[in-house]
């Protein structure tokens, strides 16, 4: 799952946060990667807002979210022992 972020803003900051606890729970069976709104990847998908998650370079979705839609975003496209968890529902501030 790759996060696209603002540095220093508030919401992309709340982004990581709220994926945290999948990333942790993930135990490495998932790729986390944040990456600058400014970075050329960025222009080349043709992202221009942040907070966005590219999952499988397939599922792109934009804004915070719980880490529970997360997980279930990302298990939509993979089967990992994580998937099988449930996560906080909540968003994190």
């Amino acid at each position: 799952m790759t996060l696209f972020v603002i540095r220093d803003d508030a919401n992309s900051q709340k982004a990581i946060s709220n994926a945290q606890e999948l990333i942790d729970k993930s135990n490495g069976q998932m790729d986390f990667e944040v990456i600058d709104l400014k970075d050329g990847l960025a222009k080349a998908l043709g992202i221009k807002t942040a907070p966005t998650f590219l999952v499988n370079n397939h599922m792109k979705f934009s804004g915070v979210h719980s880490a529970n839609t997360l997980k279930e975003n990302f298990c939509s496209l993979n089967s990992v022992e994580v998937c099988k968890l449930t996560l906080a529902t909540y968003l994190k501030q």
